[in-house]
């Protein structure tokens, strides 16, 4: 990676919004954009030019949520954030600064920007696991219903996954998720807007769980014909299986399938979720 100097960090964090051309994720826990007329013009860029934004803020923090929803965004709130990071879709800058005009004014901070595709591979795997779940946060507690005889998709899959599973289904329904249970694993089922709109699922795994599918994510990845991440939680957290349908979507939200969506989400919901169960069925 390489060093910015202090005096340089703010214009290159700007440089970075300007040069993006798919998306941009900011993450910064306070904000203040009053009297910054630099950085309000860059937002007001990729607005001009329709570039997806998502702003990760803390949750405590008022002020800073007002700063945020003052420039057309709503933030991403997360408990206890302290992170501060800046990525478009080539590069990211990992840095002290957040997005606050006293700190570029006053503040003495270090950053760093990624110089190679594995660099930025590690600061995307910090923000696809510790960060980005953080959209997909129920703000109320979770319904958890048995499957209904009526027309819902969801209804369908668990219906398709019970009997192939030979196993009775729950899903319970959070802001921005649906969450589908078998008696092996809960999947939790969002769409991921970073860039284009894609179906990911995730699902907490045991450490014996973790090694199995090691050695055999291929066979799986076959099975399922899509996109399986494995990420180790080195000890201190949980290890997890991610999987991404590889065709992008029209619809923005799982509650709010499009019609067009529909087959497509519910047969890759079966084939994830089905064979994921089958091949740790006896892996506890």
């Amino acid at each position: 990676m390489k060093l910015i100097k202090p005096n340089q960090i703010s214009g290159d964090i700007m440089t970075l919004i300007d040069e993006a051309d798919k998306f941009v994720i900011i993450v910064s826990p306070y904000c203040d954009f009053t009297n910054w007329k630099k950085i309000q013009k860059c937002f007001n860029n990729l607005k001009e030019r329709k570039i997806p934004v998502d702003f990760y803020i803390r949750a405590d923090q008022k002020t800073t949520l007002e700063q945020v929803k003052s420039l057309g965004y709503n933030p991403v709130l997360v408990t206890g954030l302290h992170t501060k990071l800046y990525i478009n879709e080539r590069y990211a800058i990992v840095s002290s600064m957040n997005l606050l005009y006293s700190s570029d004014s006053q503040s003495l901070d270090i950053a760093y920007q990624t110089e190679s595709q594995e660099e930025y591979a590690d600061v995307m795997q910090y923000y696809e696991r510790y960060l980005e779940p953080n959209k997909t946060k129920p703000t109320k507690g979770e319904t958890v219903t048995p499957i209904k005889n009526n027309v819902k998709w969801q209804d369908t899959v668990c219906a398709e996954i019970g009997d192939i599973l030979a196993a009775k289904i729950y899903f319970s329904r959070a802001e921005g998720k649906v969450v589908f249970r078998t008696p092996k694993l809960n999947y939790d089922c969002f769409i991921w807007n970073s860039k284009s709109n894609f179906l990911r699922l995730t699902c907490l795994i045991t450490r014996k769980q973790y090694e199995y599918l090691s050695q055999n994510i291929d066979a799986l990845t076959h099975a399922v014909e899509s996109k399986l991440e494995l990420v180790d939680g080195r000890g201190r957290y949980d290890d997890s299986l991610w999987g991404t349908l590889k065709t992008p979507l029209l619809s923005q939200d799982i509650q709010n399938i499009a019609q067009p969506d529909q087959e497509m989400i519910s047969k890759y919901l079966v084939s994830f979720i089905t064979n994921v169960d089958k091949v740790l069925k006896n892996i506890d």
